[in-house]
């Protein structure tokens, strides 16, 4: 993977400049807006971003649960599915720090922790007791973490909570989920603490990737299995295995097209998105890929958003200058038909080495 560390810097500078920043990036500001009587604001603001966010929700219950304001009945009035967490004690011992009787613990191991979009798990990221409580409720097992709404990843880095990223990722959140959201949020931050370890996570479970990718193919990786799969195809593995250039190389990747590298997976992530947060750019845009398919790969930088093309505009422009080169040649055999100048052909794997 790429070390961003200038472009995370300019990505930063940027975020701080812009009218539009990402709601998100103010939780405890939303949940104060929650509070204080503002819940159709505080919607209105997140609701830009992710449509059916919880998100000023799950930060006033933490804000009310420590300094109670009548909040709680407003809460449950909106959203009544809340009932059952507050009728059962679930919320309060989770934010005061007391959730560690028998009893609160043997209600959590009863309760489905998938239940409302795993609201109990994000309630614990959320938590100021996140690093002894969400590995309790995981060790439990029976949750998937990649939720329809507010993933805990996402959570952790609009928290700040870095040190809760591995541990999501060891547990099978999708790093990369909604379009790889989590990094671009990262990126977005101030300090480089977040977007550093998420780097660092993405790293360390690239084994995982590798493995699934080999259990498909024990017979060896054919460009059929790139797109092969239901949740996620072998080009989103290869893609967060950083197998890319190394498929790219043996010629697997030639037949791949725009559309298979922006089809999503189950929770939402394309095998351009994956590329784009880890910065290998090299590899999205790598010749042995597109040959002379200039018109993909351009489909593939427009799809990006202003900060990753910007990123992106270096390995971009070297593919590309092969496109003023067949322009240049194309040129020249208008103006003299019996010149024969072949454009370069892109280069190949060793088994097809004469």
């Amino acid at each position: 993977m790429s070390d961003n560390r200038e472009n995370f810097k300019a990505a930063a500078q940027n975020a701080r400049r812009t009218d539009e920043a990402d709601a998100r990036l103010n939780a405890a500001g939303l949940g104060a807006l929650v509070c204080q009587g503002r819940m159709d604001e505080a919607f209105a603001a997140v609701e830009k971003n992710e449509p059916g966010s919880q998100l000023p929700i799950l930060m006033a219950i933490a804000q009310d649960a420590l300094a109670p304001n009548g909040t709680q009945e407003r809460l449950r009035a909106r959203s009544p599915w809340l009932d059952f967490w507050y009728s059962h004690d679930f919320i309060a011992p989770l934010f005061d720090g007391s959730a560690t009787s028998d009893r609160w613990l043997e209600n959590a191991r009863l309760t489905p922790r998938g239940r409302d979009d795993a609201f109990i798990i994000k309630a614990a990221v959320i938590s100021a007791h996140a690093d002894s409580m969400l590995p309790y409720l995981l060790d439990l097992g029976d949750v998937d973490l990649n939720t329809k709404n507010d993933r805990p990843v996402t959570l952790a880095v609009v928290l700040g909570k870095a040190g809760l990223l591995p541990l999501l990722a060891e547990s099978g959140a999708d790093l990369f989920a909604a379009k790889a959201e989590a990094f671009k949020l990262a990126r977005a931050q101030g300090s480089f603490d977040v977007y550093t370890e998420l780097l660092s996570a993405a790293k360390n479970t690239q084994r995982v990737s590798q493995k699934k990718l080999m259990q498909r193919t024990p017979r060896g990786i054919l460009p059929d299995d790139m797109r092969a799969g239901e949740d996620e195809t072998g080009l989103h593995l290869a893609a967060k295995a950083g197998m890319i250039r190394l498929l790219a190389g043996q010629d697997i990747l030639r037949s791949m097209t725009v559309e298979d590298f922006l089809k999503p997976s189950k929770t939402g992530a394309t095998a351009a998105d994956i590329l784009s947060a880890t910065g290998d750019y090299a590899a999205l845009f790598d010749e042995r890929i597109w040959g002379r398919r200039f018109d993909q790969a351009e489909k593939i930088f427009r799809s990006l958003d202003a900060e990753a093309q910007a990123q992106a505009q270096n390995a971009y422009a070297q593919y590309m200058r092969g496109q003023d080169i067949d322009r240049g040649i194309d040129d020249l055999h208008r103006r003299w038909p019996q010149m024969k100048i072949q454009p370069k052909t892109p280069p190949r794997g060793p088994k097809d080495t004469p």
